[in-house]
């Protein structure tokens, strides 16, 4: 489980500028980073002399964490944080024991508004997909292991300010990720059928061919939902029937494809963690 990553009682970190390669390396654009770096850093000190004269330093570090939203975060024990921009264009954060131990945790935030596509990943093993119904209770005990990292980093009196408004920005990311959770905890409770989506998710992994027992399971469990969400239309808004559409065709698409793969391959067990 994610907590499983993170010592136990309060976190000694230390936060530093991202040494991870920035969007423009990704993307294939040149990025120099200690000329990128300097350049930054005075392109931000003007500016923020500029839009802030009362308070310049304040104003450069507000820019600095703007234009380089990259950080590092070392846990006392061996545990790395490290959010940077992607080329996918969402924010990644990857959190990492330093030894060898099967254990990590990834979420890719998407741009703001689109909470609903953020994507974690708490176990190598785990299916990486959109926040849902489905993996609801591991997305938010997910979020919560980032959020103590981050935190920490913010609190520490050692964290410089603009590494401090980095981790602070990426709480924010973070929290709007979190409230959309808890509106789909909120509906889930309103309506349980909801959170069988986790069991629909599990015949889905576990189907070794189209007709089996799992997949028989995996067609009746998505028919009743499916029917259920029909019949309570004017009870269940259409951004949710519309995200329990997305999970189901998401599910549906992985079965096909680890289907095929063990039929392709003779391969008929594949270990998928559940948590």
């Amino acid at each position: 489980m994610p907590s499983n990553i993170l010592p136990s009682g309060p976190l000694n970190v230390r936060a530093t500028d991202s040494q991870a390669p920035c969007a423009d390396t990704l993307l294939g654009r040149p990025h120099i980073p200690a000329i990128a770096s300097a350049v930054h850093r005075i392109g931000a000190t003007v500016k923020g002399f500029v839009e802030q004269p009362l308070a310049p330093l304040q104003g450069r570090d507000e820019i600095l964490a703007q234009w380089e939203r990259g950080i590092d975060i070392e846990v006392d024990g061996g545990v790395r944080l490290r959010a940077l921009d992607a080329a996918s264009g969402k924010f990644h954060v990857h959190l990492t024991p330093s030894n060898i131990d099967h254990r990590s945790l990834h979420v890719a935030f998407a741009p703001e508004g689109d909470e609903k596509n953020a994507v974690v990943q708490d176990h190598p093993h785990a299916p990486s997909a959109p926040v849902g119904f489905y993996n609801l209770e591991r997305s938010q005990q997910a979020l919560d292991t980032v959020e103590r990292v981050l935190q920490a980093a913010v609190d520490a009196p050692e964290t410089s300010n603009v590494n401090r408004l980095r981790a602070e920005s990426i709480l924010g990311r973070l929290n709007k990720t979190q409230a959309y959770l808890s509106a789909l905890a909120q509906v889930r409770q309103e309506h349980p059928i909801l959170g069988t989506l986790k069991q629909v998710a599990e015949y889905a992994y576990e189907t070794k061919k189209f007709g089996d027992e799992n997949d028989e399971k995996f067609k009746s469990s998505v028919g009743a939902i499916e029917s259920y969400v029909k019949l309570k239309k004017g009870s269940i808004s259409n951004e949710v029937a519309e995200q329990v559409q997305e999970e189901v065709a998401n599910l549906k698409t992985d079965q096909k494809k680890w289907v095929d793969w063990r039929a392709r391959t003779g391969i008929q067990t594949y270990y998928v963690n559940f948590g």
